[in-house]
């Protein structure tokens, strides 16, 4: 197993890396502060797997590059960080109070959530939450519209 400190290789900044291609260099922190939060794959704790493609210049954590690809996929279906953070958030409660069922809402997503000792981790199905995309922009709250989604 690979560890990436902040100052290792300045080469390995989310600015330098092709990995995110269109992805606005601004916004790449923001994807990797909020995929830490919910992230696309269950993540080794203080660790990061020998695919680490950059280092978060404001935490010094290494980020694998599938969280560079998840990032495109979810931006190219509309989705900035902030409103990925905000459905990552009713996902999860959403998954804590029981109301996601694999027969039902497997099709929502790549990964199916799993909390292995740390933060709930799960891969959308990208396409498939623009209609709660859409919904929260027409006025609908972040909840109502995955009520929606979910029925």
């Amino acid at each position: 197993m690979t560890v990436l400190l902040a100052d290792a290789d300045p080469r390995l900044a989310l600015a330098a890396r092709p990995e995110w291609g269109e992805i606005a260099e601004s916004e790449r922190p923001l994807w990797v502060r909020y995929f830490s939060a919910h992230p696309p794959s269950p993540q080794n704790c203080g660790a990061a797997t020998p695919t680490a493609r950059g280092v978060d210049p404001t935490s010094g954590r290494a980020v694998p590059s599938s969280w560079a690809r998840n990032a495109r996929q979810l931006s190219a279906a509309g989705f900035t960080p902030l409103q990925f953070y905000v459905l990552a958030q009713v996902i999860a409660e959403a998954f804590e109070h029981g109301q996601l069922a694999p027969g039902r809402h497997r099709h929502l997503f790549e990964r199916w959530p799993a909390a292995n000792h740390g933060p709930l981790a799960f891969r959308l199905c990208a396409e498939e939450w623009t209609p709660w995309l859409a919904q929260v922009r027409a006025g609908s709250s972040p909840h109502a519209a995955l009520a929606t989604v979910l029925a």
